[in-house]
């Protein structure tokens, strides 16, 4: 894994879930790990030249589920995705 470019609590995902997720009953704290592995993996050398759109988010989600994690892949894939892909856009942006 590469050196990180921002720490994990530099991003605000609090306003993502507010947005997407407080509603549906998994608190901030639940949904906070989904957004940290996203964040992960996006640094991840084994994904860093891929897109979300090439598919490999079926990975993530073996990767997921294979994982210690109570939560679905469905109930968070959306969270990871966004983890994923604020770091992607901030490292794409520094290259």
């Amino acid at each position: 894994m590469t050196d990180h470019m921002r720490d994990f609590n530099d991003f605000d995902w609090r306003s993502h879930y507010d947005n997407h997720f407080a509603g549906t009953g998994k608190g901030f704290a639940q949904m906070q790990s989904a957004y940290r592995f996203g964040y992960d993996a996006a640094y991840d050398d084994r994904w860093t030249d891929r897109t979300w759109d090439d598919d490999f988010d079926n990975e993530l989600r073996q990767e997921w589920e294979n994982s210690e994690f109570d939560e679905t892949w469905e109930d968070v894939k959306g969270a990871v995705r966004h983890g994923w892909n604020e770091v992607r856009e901030e490292v794409d942006e520094a290259f």
